[in-house]
């Protein structure tokens, strides 16, 4: 980490000698509120053959986020971090996301987007997310 609290690209690189097949990395510092340039280390871990997944919690709340422009395998934040209530949310790439192994209860299919749910889907809290995300499209549009 640099001074600013900034991951050190240079080190960065001379991990990834090591052939890492998974990268994970925060998309901002809670502590510090640096910003990562996830971007550039995406394309830095993919070029040395390793997955990434991004930590976006912090920065979810404070900037746009276009996983397909970033390429990142995996994105998570929480809603909570947006007003909303206490439910994680995971983006991952289709075709990763069909090869993975889902734990799960037997009567949940194994296709997506089903397949990672455990038992009872948690309605209130999907709609208490989507209130949240209407809520800042409304905030797009008006202001």
């Amino acid at each position: 980490m640099s001074k600013m609290g900034r991951l050190k690209l240079d080190q960065f690189e001379k991990a990834l000698e090591r052939k890492p097949r998974f990268v994970a990395v925060g998309y901002a510092s809670n502590a510090l509120g640096t910003i990562n340039p996830v971007e550039q280390i995406i394309k830095m871990a993919h070029k040395g053959g390793a997955l990434v997944y991004i930590d976006a919690v912090q920065y979810a709340p404070h900037g746009a986020i276009d996983v397909q422009k970033l390429d990142c395998d995996f994105l998570v934040s929480s809603s909570y971090k947006f007003f909303g209530p206490h439910a994680g949310i995971l983006y991952g790439k289709h075709e990763l996301l069909e090869k993975l192994f889902a734990y799960k209860v037997r009567p949940a299919t194994d296709h997506l987007p089903g397949k990672f749910e455990t038992g009872t889907q948690n309605h209130e809290g999907i709609a208490g997310v989507l209130g949240a995300v209407e809520y800042f499209e409304w905030i797009g549009k008006e202001f």
